[in-house]
């Protein structure tokens, strides 16, 4: 009877442990390859647009963006971004882009059913750059955006070939009044607020004009009467020392962020992808397994 007993209570306590150890979540994902033939397809509903394509950042084997040296020397947060904060990324790069002429990757235009495929490329983090487009009275505007290059399917696999469909805007040419608001986050670190920061709007990425920015005018501007035939954008000439910018266009409303490193650290929000998380369930079954086979010592005594 006593021998029975352990082997029953020796096969409960095995059923415990296999459903334990193949029940634990695990979130590994597979490691990037780097070396894999790669490229990205655009597919535009306007014929005849012409995209640029800069590269950003590169990706490490377990999905690490470490930043390429065209664009480290911008301030701008790179860490802890989330899909949100991405796109205003893409926004606030492409202004400086614009600005000091950078020479694409690789440029290219929508054949008649509006597609483009960038082939050969390596992988990596892109920012891709729509032309604006216009007939008699319409004005076609693609926002810039950036693709992670891997990108991450549903089922958690890489996808080394994505297709991207970019929405358009199609208004009609009108004079617009455009406003720049300054916004700082720095909570605590007011004191190291310049008196004031110099704004360049952009006119088809050239300066069309330099305003300040100071409590006087209570951090913001307008202008008036431009014409929506041509691009705007707004870039901070010189971002103030311990701060990073960000560039959010809404409409006619352009906020440009300053962020201070003096405040305390916010949480990183990119998924922490590429840990080793086998060794978890292991851990765990092992550690369930030491106390378990304790209890059995003492129950058989």
């Amino acid at each position: 009877m006593i021998v029975q007993r352990k082997i029953k209570l020796w096969i409960f306590l095995c059923s415990i442990i296999y459903l334990t150890a193949f029940t634990l979540p695990v979130n590994a994902r597979t490691i990037v390859n780097r070396n894999t033939e790669a490229g990205i397809t655009i597919q535009y509903d306007v014929p005849g647009a012409e995209f640029s394509i800069y590269k950003v950042a590169d990706v490490t084997e377990h999905y690490r963006f470490p930043v390429t040296e065209d664009f480290a020397r911008y301030s701008v947060d790179f860490d802890a971004l989330n899909s949100d904060e991405w796109k205003n990324m893409a926004e606030t790069l492409a202004g400086y882009v614009v600005r000091d002429d950078m020479e694409p990757l690789d440029e290219a235009v929508t054949d008649q059913e509006g597609k483009i495929v960038f082939d050969d490329i390596s992988v990596g983090v892109y920012l891709i750059i729509g032309s604006q487009m216009q007939d008699e009275n319409y004005i076609y505007r693609c926002k810039p955006f950036l693709v992670f290059l891997p990108e991450e399917t549903e089922d958690g696999e890489w996808n080394y070939h994505p297709e991207c469909r970019p929405k358009f805007a199609d208004k009609p040419i009108e004079l617009l009044d455009i406003s720049v608001i300054k916004i700082w986050k720095d909570e605590g670190a007011e004191d190291s607020r310049p008196e004031e920061i110099v704004i360049q709007l952009l006119k088809d990425g050239e300066v069309f004009e330099e305003i300040n920015l100071n409590a006087e005018n209570n951090w913001r501007f307008t202008w008036e009467d431009l014409s929506s035939e041509f691009t705007w954008q707004a870039a901070e000439k010189e971002v103030p020392d311990g701060y990073t910018v960000e560039v959010i266009q809404e409409e006619s409303v352009i906020q440009v962020i300053n962020t201070t490193d003096k405040t305390p650290e916010k949480p990183e929000k990119l998924p922490q992808t590429g840990q080793t998380w086998w060794p978890v369930p292991v851990l765990i079954v092992g550690g369930l397994m030491c106390i378990l086979i304790g209890l059995v010592r003492r129950i058989v005594r």
